[in-house]
């Protein structure tokens, strides 16, 4: 018998249609998707891409994800967006446009992402910032009153609101919003109080210093009278105490003089005591010789 020959297939892991990489640019785009394919399962690889887009004057940037492989435990389609420069206008009319309603102006920026699962099933998790924020509010009474409210508005100037949204046959359509306004809120309301405490003290201030020139001005003439005089009397206390200065010096060489004359006489008293005494003695002593012969 003839030598038989075996032929081995591999297996098909080529789809049948595979592009690997389309690019495609412009002036205000970019496209870059790699592994477009007929058939997943073959290739067990997920399409993936980017696209960057910008249209009046918003950019926008998607990194996305399509999975279509049977035992893949990754989302249908999963997207990642950054939006960035909306802009974002509110009217006071949408709040009635009454007294006290605001207005809103800002840049937004929006960040997202979504994943869609089988059954119509989805998960989305995003956050708005609300950028270069402008509040501004229709004037009320009372004056001070508005002023507060619009101070405290006006201060904020970012704001930020997250939120999350999903959808499952089980739980049905979930949805939270959360944001930190009432902290801005209240930042902005504690420094505008502190703001509105210091100008009520200036205001004090100055009506107290209005109130003091008022009082004091009868009595600046007598002021300036007092100053001249008690500039006299400084210059009086000057030669005075020149005078007082030479009558020290006085004082003091008439002690000087009459220590040394005291010493003096005290000294010639002395001489002439002594001298006296030595005559006494003399005297004394011929007297005494005179008695014994």
């Amino acid at each position: 018998l003839a030598a038989g020959r075996n032929v081995v297939y591999r297996a098909d892991t080529v789809p049948s249609v595979w592009i690997k990489k389309l690019s495609g640019s412009g002036k205000n785009f970019n496209l870059q998707v790699e592994n477009i394919c007929s058939d997943m399962n073959k290739l067990n690889k997920p399409a993936t891409g980017l696209l960057d887009l910008s249209l009046n004057s918003i950019s926008h940037h998607c990194d996305f994800t399509v999975d279509l492989r049977e035992d893949s435990s990754e989302p249908l389609v999963s997207a990642d967006y950054t939006g960035k420069n909306y802009p974002f206008n509110l009217d006071a009319a949408v709040f009635g446009g009454g007294a006290g309603s605001p207005s809103f102006d800002a840049k937004t920026q929006i960040a997202a992402k979504v994943k869609f699962y089988e059954d119509e099933e989805f998960a989305l998790s995003g956050n708005a910032l609300f950028d270069k924020l402008k509040i501004t509010t229709q004037a009320f009474e009372p004056a001070y009153a508005s002023n507060i409210y619009s101070g405290v508005l006006s201060q904020i100037t970012k704001m930020e609101v997250k939120a999350d949204a999903a959808y499952t046959a089980e739980k049905g359509l979930s949805l939270s919003l959360t944001s930190d306004v009432d902290k801005k809120f209240a930042n902005a309301l504690s420094a505008e109080m502190n703001k509105q405490i210091s100008s009520v003290k200036n205001q004090a201030k100055a009506e107290i210093k209005t109130k003091l020139e008022d009082l004091s001005k009868d009595a600046l003439g007598d002021i300036a009278d007092f100053n001249s005089l008690q500039s006299k009397i400084n210059s009086y206390s000057a030669q005075l105490s020149d005078v007082e200065k030479t009558l020290e010096n006085k004082k003091k060489e008439m002690q000087n003089y009459a220590k040394n004359q005291t010493e003096k006489a005290v000294n010639d008293a002395k001489a002439k005591a002594e001298e006296e005494a030595k005559k006494q003695i003399s005297n004394q002593a011929q007297n005494l010789l005179k008695g014994f012969f």
